[in-house]
């Protein structure tokens, strides 16, 4: 069984086109709704809208995650980014890609994912595969390591880094942290010079990797 979960009729008309015949579905329109469908269907796959109403993004997919063990989760966004996606395959989900993918893709990625394995765009892919080797480079020149010490930063610069490991851009952070863009931006500075990182992609690849 299949259970697709947003509250966009449009994207949920073209994840059913999508979804084989050969499988039940259900469809939810909010968090609540696809917690009932998985506990009463216990689903093999759920497709879900990171912008699912009260599903507070990477916080309830780490719930469902913890709940339903079994269960094969495809996240779908409508701007999907690198770093959002390193976090939740971190989480254990099998599928990240955008909400309006094509249906000939949606299709294929089902299947992948109800095999279990791992479905991600060409983007994301390449972009790994760019940090991969970015991150060899790093070890062997900048002697860095898999390690950030984080002790040198202060308290406000320890949360600053925090919220960045959880794939947030400066304005979330800003938000979060209740201050302006331009601290944030201040803070990051002070993180790269003391940890010793020159960006923020290989700091949040060490930070969660520490």
């Amino acid at each position: 069984m299949i259970v697709s979960a947003s509250d966009n009729p449009q994207l949920l008309s073209r994840w059913n086109t999508a979804s084989s015949n050969e499988y039940k579905k259900d469809q939810v329109n909010n968090f609540e709704q696809l917690i009932s469908s998985l506990e009463k269907n216990q689903p093999d796959v759920a497709l879900i809208h990171i912008s699912l109403p009260d599903l507070d993004g990477l916080n309830g997919l780490k719930k469902i995650n913890n709940q339903f063990s079994e269960l094969k989760i495809f996240v779908l966004s409508d701007k999907p980014n690198e770093l959002e996606g390193i976090k939740l395959l971190k989480l254990g989900v099998l599928g990240y890609a955008n909400s309006f993918i094509s249906i000939n893709y949606l299709k294929e990625a089902i299947k992948v994912i109800k095999m279990g394995e791992v479905w991600i765009g060409k983007r994301l892919m390449q972009w790994l595969v760019m940090q991969c080797t970015d991150m060899t480079e790093l070890n062997e020149i900048d002697g860095i390591g898999h390690y950030i010490n984080l002790d040198a930063l202060t308290v406000t610069e320890r949360k600053v880094a925090d919220s960045l490991a959880q794939a947030n851009n400066n304005k979330t952070i800003a938000k979060k942290l209740g201050i302006t863009e331009r601290t944030v931006k201040a803070h990051l500075s002070s993180i790269f010079r003391k940890t010793g990182v020159s960006d923020r992609l290989h700091l949040v690849l060490l930070l969660n990797s520490n």
